[in-house]
């Protein structure tokens, strides 16, 4: 167990695991803000829609480091909420990111509305199992499915079309997948740097590769007019 401090009279019981976590919240709040809203007359749907993911993480982040780190302030059935707001945020997010790529990739319309189907599904599933169940676990198996499907997405569209966004992105999902990986270990650097501290380090790594992915999105060949040719010539606006 991380040692407590105290700060201004309040106890924090894991610090490292709160302070990280706000991290989180801020890194990927302001790159969600970035997606969201910058140029915003002129953003495509799948980067809004990672701008959604992103703000998600942040709320999940946000829920998270309160949970590690202010836990004994609250009553169980305010833990509770902020557990469950944790997941489901988290789970929003994969729904959004997995949505998000989708949008900005080079599939077309029905390949995309078959696999929003299956997104939507998975997300379905997992908000009714969380219902009864707040094991971290969970989060996992349905988090790293999302990411293995954004991935071979991009590893699709860089094979296919030299997309300018897959390799940023692939390394993206292989970073969160490492932390996750760690996360799950319970792989320990110091008493007060354990397997959850590590983990939300290596995520924020993760986020800015991802994001700059996304910014890349539709940006293959020669940038989203190339892209425009490409589904002409080949059909995929079926």
């Amino acid at each position: 167990m991380t040692p407590t401090i105290e700060i201004l009279d309040a106890e924090i019981r894991e610090p490292m695991s709160a302070f990280t976590d706000y991290l989180i919240t801020a890194v990927a709040w302001w790159l969600g803000m970035r997606l969201c809203f910058d140029a915003a007359h002129r953003a495509k749907l799948g980067r809004r829609l990672w701008g959604l993911s992103c703000l998600c993480v942040g709320l999940g982040a946000l829920l998270g480091g309160t949970s590690h780190g202010f836990a004994q302030y609250l009553n169980d059935a305010a833990n509770l909420f902020v557990w469950k707001g944790t997941v489901y945020a988290i789970g929003c997010s994969m729904l959004l990111a997995v949505a998000g790529t989708l949008e900005g990739s080079y599939l077309g319309k029905r390949s995309r509305r078959s696999l929003h189907a299956i997104n939507i599904i998975g997300f379905c599933a997992y908000a009714v199992w969380m219902i009864e169940h707040s094991d971290f676990l969970y989060v996992i198996y349905h988090y790293v499915p999302a990411m293995i499907g954004i991935a071979a997405i991009q590893a699709w569209a860089l094979a296919r079309h030299r997309a300018k966004s897959a390799p940023w992105m692939i390394a993206g999902v292989t970073t969160t997948l490492l932390g996750a990986y760690i996360q799950q270990s319970g792989f320990s650097l110091h008493r007060h740097f354990n397997h959850n501290d590590i983990f939300h380090v290596v995520q924020i790594a993760g986020i800015f590769l991802l994001y700059r992915g996304v910014v890349a999105l539709n940006g293959g060949i020669a940038g989203e007019r190339g892209h425009d040719r490409i589904a002409a010539r080949t059909g995929l606006h079926e």
